[in-house]
């Protein structure tokens, strides 16, 4: 399904009243996403591999609506295919998370999901036979996050589903690199960026399980 369908189904739920979830249920679940993408620029082609795996532990605060917090983590690699190098992040999450579901029937529902959390991790460049020098970088920052959903009740107490990660964020690092030369030479970088999830590829999708105790 195309993802502006998504956005769309997402919107409607915020204005339904239908109830799922009891209050006072405890929500278990996780979530993961791969992709794995080719990308071509003038200069050079290069190709990267990302995952990220988070857990969640919430309570229904009230009918259909879930208030908890997340742990994560995700890892990404871009290697050069033009040019050789390699540029591996590692990245740790933490942060509270609310979701909002809606039956559609036939053990179906919609959901939207709001994040907010902190990050930290570590960035390596590493240029391979070349005499460039390699890059070391630690990061700290924050994002928003809204992730709409489908999913499937396989159980009475168990659930799956298909998420569209992050459709739409915002997020804030700052990163203080290290350039190893016989002189190690400090930078550091802020950004603030807007950003959009929007591909139609199936890479762009992520999955997850849930337990309603």
């Amino acid at each position: 399904m195309p993802k502006f369908y998504f956005l769309l189904l997402f919107v409607l739920i915020t204005f339904s009243a239908s109830s799922q979830i009891r209050k006072n249920a405890t929500f278990i679940g996780g979530q993961f996403a791969f992709n794995n993408d080719n990308n071509k620029f003038e200069g050079g082609d290069d190709e990267s591999r990302n995952g990220s795996f988070n857990l969640l532990l919430g309570k229904a605060l009230s009918e259909n609506n879930v208030l908890g917090v997340s742990v994560g983590a995700s890892s990404s690699k871009t290697e050069g295919l033009t040019i050789p190098y390699s540029n591996t992040n590692n990245r740790y999450n933490v942060g509270a998370f609310f979701r909002r579901y809606n039956p559609l029937g036939s053990k179906f529902y919609l959901f939207g999901q709001f994040d907010a959390g902190v990050s930290f991790g570590k960035e390596e460049v590493d240029y391979l036979n070349t005499a460039t020098a390699d890059t070391e970088g630690k990061e700290f920052g924050f994002n928003l996050g809204i992730t709409p959903g489908v999913s499937y009740q396989l159980s009475k107490k168990m659930q799956v589903e298909v998420t569209l990660p992050n459709v739409v964020g915002l997020q804030y690092s700052r990163t203080k690199y290290e350039t190893k030369q016989p002189q190690p030479i400090e930078s550091t970088r802020t950004r603030t960026s807007l950003y959009t999830n929007l591909r139609t590829s199936l890479s762009a999708l992520g999955f997850g399980f849930v337990f309603i105790i």
